[in-house]
């Protein structure tokens, strides 16, 4: 269905550049990004980017390993798979787009595997502790590009707070500390860049109409 009645904002799909919206669906995981971002794909017309989820990238390229096992290099690896995945997919859209998480996500995730552990267990083994000095210099020189790639690729920042519970998966940690950290994370870094956000909360019908708004606005008066 249409969920947008106001013309201005009701099909961006065929907008010029001065038009062009590139949305944020943001948030840690679990928070209902991937629900707002389809369903706002379908009632604006932008396309939905988005990288594959851990899962598919285990499957794919580590052969299925769990998440609470992969090793420092591994989580360098699938950070920058992430990343360069995000890249193409919104280089392929440059009318504008609903993304599913922004390029800070991984970079945010890291952070909470310093601050938690890469295997978010009580004593961890010595040999991850001794790799985690080392992670942390890289996440810092990786942070340095995430950051500099959002601060001008996006025009509209949704943030979805950890309000949804987490189903069991054995992929998605279920630590609420580090799913809190990585939200807190994420917000400052936004800020940090000089991006408003914009929340948003309540039930999927809720969180549309609000964004709907949010969009005519930033379409009127240009990104705050």
């Amino acid at each position: 269905r249409e969920l947008f009645t106001d013309p201005s904002t009701s099909r961006l799909d065929s907008c010029g550049p001065e038009r062009r919206m590139r949305v944020v669906i943001s948030g840690t995981y679990g928070s209902g990004k991937s629900t707002l971002a389809q369903a706002l794909s379908t009632s604006t017309g932008l396309p939905l980017v988005a990288a594959r989820g851990m899962r598919e990238f285990l499957r794919d390229h580590f052969n299925n390993k769990p998440l609470d096992a992969c090793t420092f290099d591994d989580l360098i690896e699938l950070g920058v798979r992430r990343f360069r995945e995000r890249l193409i997919a919104e280089a392929s859209h440059p009318s504008g787009y609903v993304s599913d998480g922004s390029t800070l996500n991984e970079w945010a995730y890291g952070l909470g595997r310093i601050e938690y552990g890469f295997s978010l267990r009580a004593n961890e083994p010595r040999a991850l502790r001794e790799d985690q000095q080392r992670f942390t210099l890289v996440m810092d020189r990786l942070g340095k590009v995430f950051h500099e790639h959002a601060s001008s690729a996006y025009d509209l920042i949704v943030h979805l707070p950890p309000e949804l519970p987490i189903a069991p998966d054995q992929h998605r940690p279920l630590m609420p500390a580090y799913r809190a950290f990585t939200d807190t994370r994420l917000r400052k870094a936004y800020s940090e860049i000089g991006l408003s956000v914009f929340e948003c909360t309540g039930p999927l019908d809720a969180r549309i109409a609000s964004v709907q708004q949010r969009i005519g606005h930033v379409i009127a008066h240009g990104r705050t």
